[in-house]
């Protein structure tokens, strides 16, 4: 439903639109094994609380109120892990609306 706002707003609003998920921002599979190991088994597992790059999250949000292209981080499900950020998307500045769901 956000995707489709998304492209809405973009096409027929003409808004540029940063769309986000709160899955975009689960921490690397790698530092949810050693939370898993410190702290408790289940925080290997995605979505459990306490699996989100909360800084990253911030900062990225933070970003998007500058003058600048921005890369949106993306997290790849079918990997379990976050994506390389060569491929991240880019959303091109200045961002008129951020959707992030979740």
């Amino acid at each position: 439903m956000s995707a489709l706002l998304a492209r809405l707003l973009k096409e027929e609003a003409h808004l540029n639109v940063a769309h986000l998920s709160l899955d975009d921002f689960y921490l690397t599979r790698l530092d949810r094994e050693y939370l898993s190991q410190e702290s408790h088994p289940l925080l290997a597992t995605r979505g459990v609380p306490g699996t989100h790059d909360i800084s990253l999250a911030l900062n990225t949000l933070k970003t998007l109120r500058s003058k600048q292209n921005i890369p949106l981080p993306g997290f790849d499900k079918a990997n379990d892990d976050r994506m390389d950020e060569a491929n991240w998307p880019v959303v091109k500045s200045p961002v008129d609306l951020v959707i992030l769901e979740g």
